[in-house]
């Protein structure tokens, strides 16, 4: 597309020729990219690419993106096989969800895919603005996506980052009846949940789906289809690995992104918006520079290990550039380093699964890890002029 740019009359039949010419050079070398594999996401009806494109990038997240790059990465990650893509209008203050929809129609007006040869997962709750799970919101925040993103029905819906929640029991009682209203409706074809801090994804779960509602009847089309977790399978933190076999045994698609602890083990380091503290970014850095010593990359290293990892269902590539899902791809082909890996391990046991408490989590965070607010507290956490489920008086 960018040679048609300086294109004339003249010249009309040469570029044809270059064009036919690097497709047959892509044809050639496709056979050095790794088959996709494919996974069920739990329970659904979704049969998703190991590989899937996060598209915070798109929204600016990690650097400058314009429109043309960003239908090179997305036709790229067609081409190659992956068909999960997920995006929230939180990225880039609805700018991902304006720049993917775009990417799709120009990835549907090849004539190469149509709509059904891909998923397009969002959020709700999570807004440039601040987070807002009310059922009014979560409702209106489903149309506003369907129309950014130029399709009459989205594959995956999720909580976003359901710890910055004003009260998780709006969560419980507003945002998710909200989405499987959608569902019923037919706007909306899976319900998932996403976080950093997983005993508040753990404790929502259970809130929602638990053996008492279980045991009530709650029919399993209303029921929770996936997590989307993130730094918490990585080579500085395992936490996902406690959580696994339950969410597995219950059926839960695994999501999983942040395979580099979101620039913590790049040698760029992270962005400034990044809210590690310094002692996790020294030393994800000692980290860094170790492989640099080996001559090793830390960043294929970092994604290997959570590629690894058979019970995430996919794994979430954050990237700015076509080359970059090219590269991704390729190292799926070997395992990590073992020797490497506890190396690399060994300098960052001192933060070994240990996380960052952001503004805002802190009480989620408690109740979740406690179980119940202390008597004469539940009224603290209601939202006054917001939630309509929930009971002032208490």
């Amino acid at each position: 597309a960018r040679l048609r740019k300086f294109s004339s009359s003249s010249n009309d039949q040469r570029i044809q020729e270059l064009e036919l010419r690097v497709k047959q050079l892509e044809q050639m070398l496709a056979p050095s990219i790794p088959q996709m594999k494919y996974r069920q996401l739990g329970n659904t009806d979704l049969r998703v690419s190991a590989v899937s494109l996060g598209c915070a990038g798109l929204g600016g997240v990690y650097g400058g993106v314009d429109q043309d790059q960003a239908n090179e990465i997305v036709l790229t990650a067609l081409r190659r096989g992956i068909n999960f893509f997920d995006t929230s209008p939180y990225y880039g203050d609805t700018l991902s969800e304006t720049v993917l929809g775009k990417c799709f129609q120009h990835a549907l007006s090849t004539g190469e895919f149509k709509r059904s040869d891909f998923y397009i997962a969002t959020k709700v709750g999570r807004y440039g603005s601040g987070a807002d799970f009310s059922g009014a919101r979560v409702e209106a925040s489903i149309q506003e996506s369907l129309d950014r993103l130029q399709t009459d029905s989205l594959d995956l819906v999720q909580c976003h980052d359901i710890e910055f929640a004003s009260s998780l029991d709006q969560v419980v009682h507003e945002a998710l009846p909200a989405l499987f209203s959608a569902k019923a409706a037919g706007k909306v074809r899976h319900v998932g949940i996403t976080g950093l801090p997983l005993s508040v994804i753990d404790y929502v779960l259970e809130q929602h789906d638990g053996p008492a509602y279980q045991a009530a009847g709650r029919p399993r089309e209303n029921m929770i289809d996936t997590i989307l977790s993130y730094c918490c399978y990585t080579l500085n933190n395992t936490g996902l690995e406690a959580y696994l076999p339950r969410w597995k045994h219950r059926g839960i698609g695994i999501i999983q992104g942040g395979a580099t602890s979101m620039g913590l083990l790049t040698p760029g380091g992270p962005q400034d918006w990044h809210p590690a503290p310094d002692q996790v970014r020294l030393a994800c850095r000692e980290a860094v520079e170790l492989c640099e010593r080996l001559g090793e990359d830390a960043v294929k290293l970092a994604f290997q290990y959570t590629y690894s990892q058979p019970d995430i269902a996919t794994v979430l590539v954050g990237t700015i550039s076509k080359e970059a899902v090219e590269t991704n791809l390729q190292w799926t082909s070997t395992p990590p380093n073992p020797d490497l890996v506890a190396e690399v391990q060994e300098i960052l046991a001192p933060i070994r699964n240990k996380l960052w408490v952001e503004k805002g989590s802190e009480e989620n965070i408690a109740l979740s890890s406690g179980g119940f607010w202390a008597g004469g507290r539940q009224g603290q956490n209601v939202i006054a002029g917001v939630s309509r489920n929930l009971d002032n008086s208490k």
